[in-house]
């Protein structure tokens, strides 16, 4: 992923996994993340504050809770 400013990390001292880059928001009311060339899609609780539209945001989760799973498309 040369060239490209997302960044993903495990930090050693919180035991968190980071992941870093710019949110956009779906016309259905889904966050998409843009990692790399993949995305990972959220469906949201709440709504976001105003202008998080395309801005950069870091989301922290507990190494422990993080999982992968197959999805077919």
């Amino acid at each position: 992923m040369a060239g490209h400013a997302s960044r993903t990390r495990t930090s050693p001292e919180a035991n968190q996994v980071v992941f870093r880059d710019r949110l956009r928001l779906a016309k259905d009311g889904a966050a998409v993340f843009d990692l790399g060339d993949s995305q990972i899609w959220f469906d949201l609780g709440s709504s976001f504050p105003a202008g998080i539209d395309s801005g950069w945001v870091e989301i922290r989760v507990e190494a422990d809770k993080v999982a992968l799973h197959p999805h077919l498309l």
